[in-house]
């Protein structure tokens, strides 16, 4: 029943995220805004980024996925791109620290694929996973402030607001996703520690489980390897 209600959770998304980019190339048409009108080109494409991903890596999305992923976009790419959200006190802020949350999140996937995590491991090896959580989530925030720097010197787009903050927009956008990022792995601790599962750690134990990858972190080929 869960399953199921989380499918047409997925279409409902689906069809509303839809119908709010027609709504917005159309009042981006009508004011002239040529660039919120490409931005809702680009609102277009991002929701199927993940997706193809995890086809490429032969990976199936489990439907929490989809709806982090599909909600996450709506705010990130359509709402802040093409209806003025980055324009809102605190709206980037926001989406740097839910960034924080997904990517610590999608560390731990990638974790479980290549090592394997289980409660019960020893002390340096439960360090080890933890430093690994922490640097990627720093590693994929710097590497966004690099591009927002590349769209400024390029584009003359200073989305990196390099003009009216100088560094504070970048550092803050950073720290936020940086702190988001130690609840997670906070939670990730606790399970390793414990085995009490949190939010995030449900997500990504259902997401194995549903892709047959064991604790071992390889793909289970009917037996434990």
């Amino acid at each position: 029943m869960k399953e199921q209600r989380l499918g047409r959770s997925v279409i409902v998304l689906i069809v509303f995220y839809l119908i709010a980019c027609g709504v917005g190339f159309i009042i981006n048409f009508q004011k002239g805004d040529l660039q919120a009108v490409g931005m809702g080109v680009v609102a277009m494409l991002t929701p199927w980024i993940v997706p193809l991903l995890f086809h490429l890596l032969g990976l199936r999305m489990t439907q929490e996925v989809w709806v982090l992923d599909l909600v996450f976009v709506f705010f990130a790419s359509l709402i802040g791109s093409c209806f003025g959200g980055y324009g809102v006190p605190m709206f980037d802020k926001v989406l740097h620290f839910c960034s924080g949350l997904l990517i610590t999140t999608a560390g731990a996937l990638i974790y479980q694929m290549l090592a394997g995590i289980q409660s019960g491991r020893s002390t340096n090896e439960r360090w080890l996973f933890i430093l690994f959580l922490i640097f990627m989530n720093l590693g994929i925030a710097v590497l966004w402030e690099f591009y927002e720097y590349f769209m400024l010197v390029v584009f003359q787009n200073d989305c990196i607001h390099h003009y009216d903050s100088g560094v504070h927009d970048s550092i803050t956008d950073m720290l936020c996703a940086f702190i988001s990022g130690l609840y997670v792995t906070g939670q990730f601790h606790r399970w390793m520690k414990s085995g009490k599962e949190g939010f995030f750690v449900r997500l990504c134990n259902r997401f194995c489980q549903a892709n047959g990858i064991g604790e071992n972190g390889k793909e289970e080929e009917g037996s434990n390897v």
